[in-house]
């Protein structure tokens, strides 16, 4: 029987493309941090060869020590990192609050399952009937616009089938539910995005270290 209250396919589609877009936005604070050094060395180089180019022969002076240039890369660097964290924590805090949505969505969590939901079917539009268990009673209720008590269910035989299937959808509900995909979609951006940053990061090390 179908899980209670569960995500709809529109749903599932907006919370999709709602963590690409997370994903995008991380990736572009990324590489807007990662391209202030280089713009800034541009910069500098422009200024280095106009002054080449209106310099005026003068009479040799004694050269000073060129000054490392260490002291002010290191700023940009910290600056990149501290970007990347910045925008690792808006995804992380993002995601955290898209679960706490999904978890209220998906329905009321009892870990005693005094309460529990034991299926449902649509009847019209945004309409269900939906067969709740409190203890030992079932009761069979309507979902639309109001939530209302239909009947409690009494009959022996009933009851006994209702619970053969509501152990079969515990069973088969970790790998059949909507969530369960939506999970699997979070946890592959995730893992890209873990090897996109490490990919950044290596390239930030060895500029730093040349």
């Amino acid at each position: 029987m179908k899980q209670f209250l569960k995500f709809s396919a529109n749903e599932v589609i907006i919370i999709a493309h709602f963590f690409k877009g997370i994903i995008l936005l991380t990736i572009f604070i990324s590489f807007g941090a990662f391209s202030e050094p280089v713009l800034a060395e541009t910069v500098d180089r422009m200024f280095e060869e106009q002054n080449e180019e209106t310099e005026i022969p003068q009479t040799e002076e004694p050269h000073s020590p060129a000054v490392e240039t260490t002291d002010a890369d290191s700023p940009s660097f910290l600056d990149s990192l501290f970007r990347i964290v910045l925008g690792l924590g808006v995804v992380i805090g993002l995601i955290y609050f898209i679960a706490k949505w999904a978890k209220r969505k998906t329905g009321f969590s009892n870990q005693n399952k005094v309460i529990s939901n034991v299926g449902g079917v649509p009847v019209g539009q945004n309409k269900q009937v939906q067969i709740i268990n409190v203890g030992k009673q079932y009761f069979l209720i309507g979902v639309g616009e109001n939530v209302e008590l239909l009947t409690e269910i009494t009959d022996e035989d009933t009851i006994e089938q209702l619970e053969a299937d509501h152990r079969e959808m515990e069973q088969n509900t970790p790998n059949n539910s909507t969530w369960s995909g939506v999970d699997q979609l979070l946890n592959k951006e995730l893992k890209s995005m873990k090897a996109s940053r490490s990919k950044i990061l290596e390239k930030l090390e060895k500029k730093f270290n040349k």
